[in-house]
This record gives structure tokens, sequence and C-alpha cells, in this order.
């Protein structure tokens, strides 16, 4: 409806409060999963992560089948504004998520989580004063299984560019930089405009003592970079 339009009018112009006024109002005419999952995503958005997780669950109540709650729940639990961040929770989400759809967007998600938790990415990855071997040793077990995960993903759906970006970015965490170009490489096929991807293949030709290279992918990487 208008109510409906206008909510995704002010979250796209980024007005989130307003936003969040309209949709109370929507929910108070009709509550949806749907309009559950958009309440739950615009309190994300305003760092109010205790109410979003409660609307998420109540999409969920609403329709159990419905992977987008999972989905957007596990954006929420990887936050870094989140003070109760959880990339554990967040993996768990995106399979819930994926196991309902069969979506492989949602699986590239997992796999995005796993190589989160295996960089560190988290709040509570690592306990204070454990030895860099194991930490380095952690790092590489999940980004193995981050790969494996994309690799699922490429091997159904050759064209997810975000798939091989997050491979190589996994390879590069990896410090094999070869895998790595490759990766990005194939990323920037399927979608040449992506500035990120460029810059990270600069990274990769300074990495390999290729200077004129990589200044070429820098500037590539500008040309893209809408910032």
């Amino acid at each position: 409806g208008i109510m409906g339009c206008k909510r995704m009018a002010l979250f796209k112009l980024k007005k989130y409060s307003d936003a969040l006024k309209c949709s109370t109002e929507t929910l108070k005419i009709e509550k949806t999963s749907n309009f559950c999952v958009w309440h739950g995503w615009i309190l994300t958005k305003l760092d109010n992560y205790e109410d979003a997780m409660k609307y998420y669950n109540e999409a969920i109540n609403i329709s159990p089948e419905d992977a987008e709650p999972h989905k957007y729940m596990g954006y929420a639990l990887w936050s870094q504004n989140n003070p109760s961040a959880s990339l554990e929770k967040a993996i768990e989400s995106f399979d819930q998520a994926w196991n309902l759809s069969k979506d492989y967007q949602m699986l590239v998600l997992k796999g995005t989580a796993v190589k989160k938790l295996g960089t560190g990415e988290s709040r509570k990855s690592y306990k204070i004063g454990k030895k860099s071997e194991e930490k380095m040793e952690e790092t590489k077990e999940k980004m193995k299984e981050a790969i494996e995960i994309f690799d699922e993903v490429i091997k159904n759906d050759v064209k997810n560019e975000e798939a091989w970006f997050e491979k190589g970015n996994c390879y590069w965490n990896l410090k094999n930089y070869k895998e790595s170009e490759k990766c990005y490489l194939e990323a920037c096929k399927l979608d040449p405009e992506i500035a990120v991807t460029w810059c990270n293949l600069g990274d990769v030709a300074a990495v390999n003592r290729s200077p004129n290279e990589a200044l070429l992918f820098y500037e590539k990487s500008l040309f893209y970079d809408e910032t």
C-alpha cells in the first residue's frame, strides 16, 4: 500500500526514524512476516538490535518457512555495532535461511560469516592471550571451510561475482596470492565496476612486487569508486 511505499522511500533516503514511525503505523493495520522483517531491519539500522531481534523472531513465528527473517537476523548478528554480536549465531541464521530457500546468496552470506570468524572480525573470536600459532591455525581452518562453501556456490552458480570475490579474500588471508588473483579476476569479469575488487587486485600485484601493475589496478579502482 501507500504506507509501505512511503516507508521504503524514507528507508532509501536513510531517514530511519521517520521510516520507523511509518512502519509502526503499517504494523497497526496488518502484521505480516514481511512487515515485521522491514520493521526489524529499520531498527537494525538505528542500532536497536534487541528490539530488531524481537521483530525477526515474530516474523519467524508468523511464517516459519520464510528464509528472509533468518537472513536479516544474520545481518544483525554480525554487525560490529551490535553489543550482542555473534558470528557463530549469524552463521546459524544464514544456514537456516539457506536450508529454507536453497538460494545460493544465503550460502554466500554463510561463507562470508565463516570468513569473518576466521579473520577475527568478532569481539569474541579469540580469548586474550591465545598463542598466535593457534590463531593462525584457526584462521587457516575457517578460510578452508569458507572456500568449500564458496566452491559449492560457484559449482551451481558460476556467475556469482560475490562468491568469487569472497573466495579471493579467503586465499588472500591464506597468503595464496596466485589463487587470490584468479578469483578477483573472475569477479572483475562478472562485474567490472566494483571498485574494491580492482583495489584488491592492486594489493596482490603490490605483494608480487609489480608496482606498475598495482598502480593500474588502483587507478581502475578509483575510476569506479563512487565515494
